[in-house]
């Protein structure tokens, strides 16, 4: 499962780094506050990765509510892979109102995976994943990596 998704990663970054964006793709980049953030509408990706502790939470997340309130209507398959090393608690409450988006999305007859990576032995982590399954209505995996550093460091430029 590490490779095939890494190599959905890289493949990602072949994608920004030729500026082959468009209409159908959200991509904010990672500082050392707040994450990466890649969501294509078209093919239902979603990837969040790096660090989620910015200055307004609420601010941070705003354009990518929009972007999916504006772009996901006519998305049939979602995919999301969120990757962090440490949240915040308003982060991780933002990330229950894009959830809950995802769900109303489900409930809608969208097909929606999450996948919540979190490395081996990082208890909090491992927690913040088990509390979203224990709220959420949508199909939601806990995946532990040996070495979270290995998706953390690859970048997108």
């Amino acid at each position: 499962m590490e490779k095939s998704f890494l190599d959905q990663l890289n493949h990602l970054r072949d994608i920004v780094s030729t500026n082959l964006l468009d209409n159908n793709i959200l991509h904010i980049e990672e500082t050392s506050r707040s994450p990466f953030v890649y969501i294509n509408s078209e093919s239902g990706k979603i990837i969040f990765k790096g660090h989620g502790i910015p200055e307004n939470s609420n601010e941070f997340f705003k354009p990518i509510f929009d972007f999916i309130e504006k772009n996901f209507k006519n998305t049939k398959d979602i995919e999301g892979h969120f990757i962090f090393c440490y949240n915040n608690s308003s982060f991780e409450k933002e990330l229950v109102f894009l959830y809950l988006r995802l769900s109303t999305l489900y409930k809608n007859g969208v097909n929606v995976e999450c996948n919540w990576y979190y490395e081996k032995d990082d208890e909090r982590m491992l927690e913040a994943g088990e509390d979203f399954i224990s709220i959420l209505r949508i199909p939601f995996n806990l995946v532990e990596l040996e070495d979270l550093k290995v998706f953390l460091n690859l970048k997108f430029d």
